[in-house]
């Protein structure tokens, strides 16, 4: 799951850049070397391409391909939890079949007229 995401996403790599803009002004692309003043050109600063973001040339997806995979990743990653840990959990359970009965209920209130929403 997370080689998928990273394969994806650089979402990291795009983070960083923006987190520390004021540093990348000065031509540092990384902490390293703004500990050791190696300063670099930096071809752009944040700018769309397309579908893609693109900083110094690098471009990373943020279309709605992208964001359909990772949508895909995350409802994987979801179902992962909802196996391995949440549907072992009696309590989420219990809350999980409440929640059910509530939209249950409010959905035939709904229908018969008792509840009017404008």
């Amino acid at each position: 799951m997370v080689k998928k995401l990273g394969k994806t996403f650089d979402i990291r790599t795009v983070r960083n850049h923006l987190e520390h803009i004021d540093a990348r002004c000065l031509g540092f692309l990384s902490k390293k070397d703004e500990k050791k003043k190696i300063s670099r050109p930096i071809s752009d600063f944040g700018n769309f391409i397309n579908d893609n973001f693109s900083f110094n040339g690098k471009q990373f997806p943020s279309g709605k391909a992208g964001l359909a995979e990772l949508k895909s990743i995350y409802k994987e990653l979801i179902g992962i939890l909802r196996r391995k840990y949440a549907s072992k959990d009696p309590h989420f359970l219990w809350r999980e079949q409440s929640e059910k009965r509530y939209k249950a209920i409010m959905k035939a209130l709904k229908k018969s007229g008792v509840l009017n929403y404008g």
